[in-house]
């Protein structure tokens, strides 16, 4: 089977998740897993590491596969969170034949965000602040400083959220999850890696995967399409490399 971290919310989940699993061919097994609910976490005190939640995906997809190899593959966030899932999967001795990041997150930010994390990280322990009260004050001054950059700019938020919504949206407590991680090396299997050919958004992000292009093995797929229409108006497309991905890493 194939295992992916689609990176949305329950509601979410038709948008890509269902029609890819379709286009791949129906003697594909496919398995979409559902995004970590990190508020249960924060409503007791605690924000997770990257590495707590790859854990609990990590459960989920042995009860379902207990042995490897393993077929595993994200988008977005989700392509972040697959990267996490891999490298703890062979850790565990797991042999994994295919991970697959597709328009990943972020895996290092840059140096401005970082700054900005580790000074809240200061802030909150000089005030004794709960990791709860740091996330929620560190996501409203993100969202301030957001709300005042699109208003110089004239320009409307693509994403706007009120101050409420802020602490339950998932894209936005992931941002803050992913900023605390630091893989401590470089994947040792095979990565691969789909970058979208348009929008200036795909640059940035994989500014962050240079390192791991550079010295890691990695296969790297450029497929039509920006961020959103890779997996929209150009899913047969990506379907069609993906499919061909999982083909070859099931060859004897």
């Amino acid at each position: 089977p194939f295992f992916f971290l689609h990176g949305q919310t329950k509601a979410e989940l038709a948008l890509h998740c269902y029609p890819l699993a379709r286009a791949l061919g129906a003697d594909q097994p496919f398995y979409g897993l559902y995004s970590y609910t990190m508020l249960n976490d924060l409503r007791r005190g605690h924000m997770p590491s990257m590495e707590e939640v790859a854990a609990v995906h990590v459960k989920t997809i042995r009860s379902i596969q207990p042995e490897g190899p393993y077929l595993i593959g994200g988008f977005c966030n989700g392509g972040m969170m697959a990267y996490a899932i891999g490298r703890q999967l062979r850790a565990e001795g797991q042999k994994v034949d295919l991970l697959v990041s597709i328009d990943p997150d972020f895996l290092v930010y840059a140096l401005p965000y970082r700054v900005y994390y580790a000074a809240f990280q200061l802030v909150g322990k000089l005030f004794r602040l709960s990791e709860t009260r740091q996330v929620y004050w560190g996501l409203d001054l993100k969202h301030i400083v957001r709300c005042l950059f699109y208003k110089v700019l004239r320009k409307t938020d693509p994403d706007p959220l009120t101050f409420a919504n802020l602490h339950e949206d998932y894209n936005r407590l992931f941002d803050w999850l992913a900023l605390g991680y630091r893989p401590s090396g470089i994947y040792e299997g095979k990565l691969t890696l789909f970058w979208a050919q348009e929008g200036d958004d795909v640059n940035v992000l994989r500014t962050g995967w240079r390192e791991v292009e550079a010295k890691g093995n990695v296969e790297i797929h450029s497929i039509p399409g920006s961020h959103q229409t890779c997996k929209t108006e150009y899913l047969s497309v990506l379907a069609e490399h993906l499919a061909d991905c999982i083909q070859r890493a099931q060859r004897p």
